[in-house]
């Protein structure tokens, strides 16, 4: 059976915004990412040098497949965990914007997430921090 592949909704609301999530692929019925704008959008798409093909237009939505697929590769106690070349970014664990990590190859962008109980790694951004941010970056 062929794995399918990284899928992006794109779903225009009443009030003229959008609302843009990245599924999981392992459970479709979770999101991996979720953004409150196309310009957040392009900038994670940028980050992660992924290109979209667009799969399905219908009034008011927009189906993507991605050129890469996100895998999570587990929670981390030490950074020395990590594999060489992993990169910094600030994104949820557990509820909170917290220092998580990222390693990209052609095909394939696996993510790395602090454990919760790892308190020497796992550090939250405050409730204020954590709402501007969001409201800036989305979630990812």
């Amino acid at each position: 059976m062929k794995k399918e592949k990284q899928r992006l909704y794109i779903v225009q609301q009443p009030d003229g915004t959008q609302k843009i999530w990245l599924e999981d692929v392992k459970n479709p019925c979770f999101h991996f990412a979720s953004f409150k704008n196309l310009q957040q959008l392009n900038k994670h798409l940028k980050k992660f040098k992924i290109k979209l093909d667009i799969v399905e237009v219908r009034k008011g939505f927009i189906l993507c497949e991605c050129s890469k697929t996100f895998i999570f590769r587990g929670y981390f106690w030490k950074l020395k965990e990590l594999p060489k070349g992993a990169k910094k970014i600030k994104a949820l664990c557990n509820g909170s914007f917290v220092d998580c990590f990222y390693k990209t190859t052609n095909k394939k962008v696996f993510w790395y997430r602090p454990n919760p109980n790892a308190k020497e790694i796992y550090k939250p951004l405050s409730l204020e921090k954590h709402i501007k941010y969001e409201e800036k970056v989305g979630t990812i």
